[in-house]
C-alpha cells in the first residue's frame, strides 16, 4: 500500500515531481545540441537554487576544487553567458552605394560567424566542465 501511495505522489504533487525536469527556455525552436546544453546547465541551476549546497555540505580539502568549479559554471550560465550580445546588424545604408553597403554587411557576416563559433566552443568547453563534476553534485 505504501508503494502505492509513494507511485501517485510522485506523478500528481508537484513537490515529489523530481523526474520532470523543467528547461529554461522560452517558447521557439531549438537545435538538439542545445536543448542538450540548456538541460545539463538547468539540473545545475535547480541543484544549486533549491538544494543549497553552499549552506549544507562542509567541502572537504580534497573536494575544493571540484566545489569552485560547480559555482563557476553556475554563474558562468546564470551570469555571463546572458550577458552575451549578438553583432548588430548594420541594417539599410540608403546613403551609402550599393558595393560599400554589401561589403558592410559581408563583413558583419564574417565577424557574426566568428562570433558564433567562438560562443559553440565556449559553451562546449563549459558543458564537457560541468560533465566532469558531475558526480560532486550531490546534497
Amino acid at each position: 500500500m505504501r508503494d502505492g501511495i509513494w507511485w501517485i505522489k510522485y506523478r500528481i504533487h508537484p513537490r515529489h515531481r523530481h523526474h520532470v525536469l523543467r528547461l529554461d527556455m522560452g517558447p521557439g525552436y531549438r537545435d538538439k545540441d542545445e536543448i542538450l546544453m540548456i538541460a545539463c546547465f538547468t539540473v545545475l541551476r535547480r541543484f544549486i537554487e533549491k538544494e543549497k549546497p553552499h549552506v549544507t555540505i562542509v567541502v572537504k580539502d580534497h573536494n575544493r576544487a571540484e566545489w569552485r568549479e560547480i559555482f563557476f559554471l553556475y554563474r558562468w550560465w546564470t551570469r555571463y553567458r546572458k550577458q552575451r550580445k549578438p553583432i548588430p546588424y548594420p541594417g539599410d545604408h540608403k546613403d551609402i552605394s550599393l558595393f560599400a553597403a554589401n561589403s558592410l554587411v559581408d563583413t558583419w557576416a564574417a565577424l557574426s560567424n566568428q562570433q558564433d563559433d567562438d560562443w559553440h566552443k565556449e559553451d562546449q568547453e563549459m558543458l564537457h566542465r560541468l560533465i566532469n563534476v558531475r558526480r560532486y553534485m550531490w546534497t
